[in-house]
């Protein structure tokens, strides 16, 4: 049974308010309870393939091992290409996707082949290739603000302390890119599973 409580605490001019999750070592931390957390948008699609990123960090050292992101039940893509960037832009990792449900709107969670070691407080781009070009959107999401989830960090909007600012990106892409675009501080819905070490 998870423990949760709440912090407080100030970093410059920012004041940051979390409650983290406290899981056992073989549950993989998402940055949203996939559980609960819905897009606001579904069904968007702009009529080409795009690729989606979410920019994030970790407050303590140890591996990624999973992408996700939201499907909708309009998305009649079976399969899809993910992966890991650094802030260089250079591809860590990368995984595809096989059997995808249809006809149904869900998280959809694809393994990697191999634990990616991180560092603490390093950023990377978790991306997500949608080849038939749906995409689901929580507006503002990372607007002025981190989204923190134990110890997985989605990169405040206005920060680029570590090397990724405007959060929430996208990338009109036949395969998938290191997206460079974004718009209204947007997330479009795609996660990372990170264990601690």
């Amino acid at each position: 049974m998870g423990i949760g409580y709440s912090i407080g605490c100030s970093i410059g001019s920012r004041e940051l308010h979390f409650n983290p999750i406290l899981e056992p070592e073989t549950v993989l931390q998402y940055l949203y309870d996939h559980a609960t957390v819905t897009p606001a948008l579904m069904d968007a699609n702009d009529g080409q393939a795009i690729s989606l990123g979410l920019g994030v960090y970790f407050d303590v050292p140890g591996t990624i091992q999973s992408v996700a992101f939201y499907k909708s039940a309009a998305d009649t893509a079976t399969s899809r290409t993910v992966g890991v960037y650094n802030t260089a832009q250079e591809l860590l990792i990368n995984a595809t996707s096989a059997d995808e449900p249809l006809g149904i709107s869900q998280w959809v969670v694809v393994h990697l082949p191999e634990p990616l070691p991180v560092p603490a407080m390093t950023a990377y781009m978790v991306v997500m290739h949608s080849i038939d070009g749906f995409y689901n959107i929580n507006s503002l999401e990372f607007d002025f603000k981190e989204v923190i989830r134990g110890n997985v960090h989605g990169i405040d909007n206005s920060d680029s302390s570590l090397g990724i600012s405007n959060n929430g990106r996208f990338d009109y892409s036949a395969s998938m890119v290191f997206p460079q675009a974004s718009f209204n501080a947007s997330s479009y819905m795609v996660d990372v599973g990170f264990k601690a070490n």
